[in-house]
């Protein structure tokens, strides 16, 4: 492609990325991000780099639906819905919005806001089964 890749472009980098991460295709996911970019979480008070996130993601097992996408320019607004597994096996469920800048068709930087109770709820199913499978609550 030859100029700035075109909205529709950009959305799908957005698509394919969240694609890659639910399909458990992390390498093709890792390809998709600038490494040194950065993952935001202001709830938090917390950023980390885009490939530690992509890391930390395929330890989760966190699967996303995108329920909307709007973009403008080189940044991505995405409605998101994020599940992932307990250790005694209860599906778990979350509200995201990413806000996500893209540089050279590859996500540079992300900015995620939740509904916040996801880790609360792992962190009961968790102490509730004496750890289980390995979950981030950061």
């Amino acid at each position: 492609m030859s100029g700035a890749p075109t909205i529709e472009e950009t959305k799908q980098t957005v698509r394919d990325f969240f694609g890659a991460v639910t399909a458990g295709e992390f390498e093709r996911a890792a390809e998709l991000v600038v490494p040194t970019g950065g993952w935001a979480t202001p709830r938090r008070h917390a950023t980390v780099s885009l490939a530690d996130q992509v890391r930390l993601l395929s330890t989760e097992g966190m699967a996303f639906t995108i329920e909307q996408l709007t973009a403008e320019e080189d940044r991505v607004s995405a409605l998101a819905s994020g599940y992932t597994t307990a250790g005694d096996g209860t599906r778990v469920s979350k509200t995201f919005h990413f806000l996500i800048r893209l540089e050279a068709e590859r996500i540079a930087d992300v900015v995620m806001y939740d509904d916040g109770s996801l880790a609360d709820r792992l962190k009961n199913h968790v102490a509730k089964d004496g750890g289980g499978r390995k979950t981030h609550n950061g």
